[in-house]
């Protein structure tokens, strides 16, 4: 009876382990740099079209294909500055108009102006 058990226990194992790696990665996007905008895609189907858009004080977006890994890098022209203590950064990639990814850099807590550090 033990080793019945510890068969069944063992299937479902290997049927979850089999189903987790299985499973497509979920489309993200990583910002890897802001001067100039770099951002980066993984897990998109591979040789798909997608729109990224960017929203730094004024929205700019590019078009790429999708590489045989499922990644992208995209770079935005060199005068789209990220300012740190200026609006937070926005970045979509969309497919056929449907958001797949959402990327959202909160702007951090900077100092006042005319005020030093502490």
């Amino acid at each position: 009876m033990r080793q019945i058990l510890a068969l069944i226990t063992a299937a479902v194992a290997c049927t979850a382990l089999a189903t987790q790696a299985g499973a497509a990665p979920k489309p993200a996007l990583r910002l890897v740099s802001t001067t100039p905008l770099v951002v980066a895609g993984t897990g998109f189907k591979a040789g798909t079209k997608v729109r990224v858009t960017a929203d730094v004080d004024s929205v700019r977006a590019r078009t790429v294909r999708v590489g045989k890994g499922g990644g992208f890098t995209v770079r935005f022209a060199d005068d789209f500055v990220f300012d740190r203590c200026g609006v937070p950064i926005v970045i979509e990639a969309r497919i056929s108009g449907n958001l797949r990814a959402l990327l959202k850099r909160p702007q951090p807590a900077c100092p006042l102006p005319g005020r030093a550090e502490a």
